[in-house]
């Protein structure tokens, strides 16, 4: 892959105006199905208390990538901006923990625009699965608020007839009230490990119950997790993202305080 490439696109990218029809991400959608898939991308359908939300992250993951010697790739992803607006450095971008964490990314938002460009390149090529790149969100709707969080335009490498393509899954975000008085939060934590018995660091643990509420946390540097504010009497999927590693995803009956969870990654 030609390097200079990349440095002309950075250029394109800073300079380039976003449009609002969102007619480039739904071609970009049928060409890549019509082509095939050789990985899937995902963004999260997030539910999230509005009375105690202010920022959140949303993790694009992705399928594995190893072998499909992908050095770079460029995309949108479409919100909107009277729910939520991007938050931080890098126009809330941040490869930190992700299969991009060697990469160069650099993002991009125009004022009064719905849609953070992204851009990112290395020098090795990624592999694993789980988070792509994360964005980084301020919620500014109000309870029943909804924002969609879709692809636009998104492609590997340079585009070309041989370079991988992507299927790529659109989410949402909600925000509802805060939870019933009657529904007392209770505390989950425990800890992560790799397959090797290594305490996995930085992973995404994601609680989402039987009514749709979603809570997040990360691991410590000693794979240590707690979520707070778990509603109590609830059914919770647990489930983990985290690069190089595979979780499968566990569900909890949750009544009371759960403190000693053990995750242990497949590979």
């Amino acid at each position: 892959m030609r390097i200079s490439t990349y440095i002309l696109l950075i250029a394109i990218l800073t300079a380039f105006v976003i449009g609002a029809s969102g007619q480039i991400a739904e071609t970009s959608r049928v060409e890549q199905t019509k082509l095939g898939a050789d990985a899937t991308l995902t963004l999260p359908t997030l539910v999230l208390d509005a009375v105690n939300t202010t920022n959140f992250t949303v993790s694009m993951q992705s399928t594995d990538l190893t072998g499909l010697n992908i050095l770079g790739y460029r995309g949108e992803i479409v919100f909107d901006p009277a729910v939520i607006q991007p938050f931080g450095p890098n126009f809330g971008c941040s490869n930190t923990g992700t299969l991009s964490a060697s990469f160069i990314v650099t993002c991009n938002l125009f004022p009064n625009t719905s849609t953070i460009t992204y851009f990112a390149f290395g020098f090795a090529p990624l592999s694993g699965s789980g988070p792509l790149i994360n964005f980084n969100f301020q919620r500014l709707g109000g309870v029943g608020s909804v924002s969609s969080l879709n692809f636009g335009d998104f492609f590997f490498n340079e585009d070309g007839p041989t370079d991988p393509v992507a299927n790529l899954q659109n989410g949402s975000v909600t925000f509802v009230g805060e939870l019933e008085p009657t529904s007392a939060g209770v505390t989950v934590g425990g800890t992560a490990f790799a397959a090797s018995g290594e305490p996995v660091r930085n992973a995404q643990i994601v609680l989402t119950d039987d009514k749709g509420i979603t809570l997040i946390a990360r691991t410590n540097q000693f794979g240590h997790f707690i979520v707070e504010g778990v509603r109590a009497g609830s059914t919770q999927m647990l489930s983990v993202s985290s690069k190089g590693h595979v979780f499968l995803p566990i569900v909890l009956n949750v009544g009371d305080d759960v403190l000693n969870v053990t995750l242990v990654a497949e590979n």
